[in-house]
């Protein structure tokens, strides 16, 4: 009867094991795909942002091309000088 009782308590375990690696395999999957709609959420609000300054930057070049072309040859003066460095 002990035998028997035990069997049944290990066949239970059995069932609650298999059903909890079915339920964290489900919740393991559900956020990595929270993580990647974030991602992507994250990306297109990046990619939105990067193309508006670029159009500010395209635009101000076109309004102002003289001092964009001195403030283009300052930081590269700037940026060679500091590479330039020993």
């Amino acid at each position: 009867m002990a035998e028997n009782d035990a069997a049944k308590q290990i066949e239970s375990l059995k069932e609650d094991i298999a059903k909890l690696k079915t339920d964290m395999t489900a919740l393991i999957h559900d956020f990595t795909q929270a993580g990647k709609d974030e991602v992507g959420a994250t990306k297109a609000k990046a990619n939105a942002e990067v193309k508006k300054a670029v159009k500010a930057v395209e635009k101000t070049i076109e309004e102002k091309p003289l001092i964009s072309l001195v403030s283009a040859l300052a930081i590269g003066f700037l940026i060679g000088k500091l590479l330039d460095r020993k």
